[in-house]
This record gives C-alpha cells, structure tokens and sequence, in this order.
C-alpha cells in the first residue's frame, strides 16, 4: 500500500479550457481529496486555483498527471519557487501576502529572508513584486 501524501499544487487553466469540468473529474474519477484553497475563474480567461491534493502518492501523483495530460499547468511548491536575489530590493511588499510567513523581513539587517520550507507556492506575493523576483517553475 502506498503511502498517504498531502500536496499543495497551483494550477493554471488556459482560457481555452477554463470553462471544462476538470477538478469535478478529478474528484469523481481518483481517490483523492481535493480542498480548494483560493480560487481565481473567470469565463474566457486563464484561471488559477491553489488547492492541497491529499491520498496515497499514487493517486495524487495519477491526478497531477491527468491535470497536465488535459492542459492544466501545474506549479509544486518542491519544484522551485524562488527570489531572484540580483532583482530583489527587499521593499517588503512581499511579505504583507505571505500566509504561511515563508516571506520575513529581518528588521536588523532590513533585508527579506526567504524559507523555502515554509513555501506553498501559493503565488500570492507575485503580482505585489514590481522587480520579478518571485519565479515559479511550472511542470
């Protein structure tokens, strides 16, 4: 038996597929919980959705790649988000979007500190980043 897992997952819907039942498959088709935790669709526009997918490895790591074999892009906190140290300038405007405080500010040095484990590459912080310096890499 395999192991049970739980995954925090972006997904990025293009506007040509935003308007298909895909997570409503996913939740009939595999054993797998899916808990919704922000969601931003709209008809006719590319959609994201962060959510946790929880059950046995197997069947989370079947539904990523259903997700990715319908178009859906997919971003995993293990597989990089990171701070572009050479556009960062340590504003702090990141950190006010931070829910799990992966983001910090360190009031002695003024300068952002960024822990990785804490990530759940929820994205919130990107589009306060005027530099780009919060990437995501999408599988």
């Amino acid at each position: 038996m395999s192991k049970s897992v739980r995954r925090a997952a972006i997904l990025h819907f293009p506007s040509e597929i935003v308007d298909k039942p895909i997570v409503c498959s996913v939740i009939k088709q595999f054993e797998v919980e899916v808990n919704i935790v922000e969601a931003h669709i709209e008809p006719n526009a590319d959609g994201m959705m962060m959510v946790f997918l929880e059950g046995e490895n197997k069947e989370v790591n079947r539904t990523i790649n259903f997700l990715k074999e319908r178009g859906v892009k997919i971003a995993l906190p293990e597989k990089g988000v990171y701070r572009d140290e050479t556009k960062c300038v340590h504003c702090g405007a990141c950190t006010v979007h931070c829910i799990t405080k992966a983001l910090t500010l360190e009031r002695e040095s003024m300068k952002i500190n960024f822990d990785y484990d804490k990530c759940i590459a929820c994205h919130l912080c990107f589009p306060t980043c005027s530099y780009g310096a919060l990437k995501s890499s999408m599988i």
